[in-house]
């Protein structure tokens, strides 16, 4: 396992959100060609979110990702209409 999903992200964000947004940007494109992959999400992900499934991941609120508070969330809806982690995928 490689060092950054061995790590969980700090509270904050910084470098571990960012790579977590990253992440957000390649699982939510659906009309990139399909690779069989393997990736541990829950590393990025509140503990409520960890076991989910991909599709019920992507529809989350974006809270659901580590170091994103409901404020972050309701600043991101008002800036940019980012409600869902599939959202915030699409426009990075």
């Amino acid at each position: 396992m490689s060092e950054w999903t061995s790590r969980r992200p700090s509270p904050r964000g910084g470098p571990e959100m960012l790579h977590a947004m990253l992440w957000a940007s390649v699982i939510a494109h659906p009309w990139r060609p399909t690779v069989p992959v393997e990736a541990n999400l829950g590393a990025f992900l509140d503990k409520d979110w960890e076991n989910k499934s991909l599709a019920e991941i992507l529809k989350a609120p974006v809270s659901a990702l580590q170091g994103v508070s409901e404020g972050d969330a309701d600043l991101l809806k008002q800036a940019f209409n980012i409600k869902t982690v599939g959202d915030l995928g699409r426009k990075t």
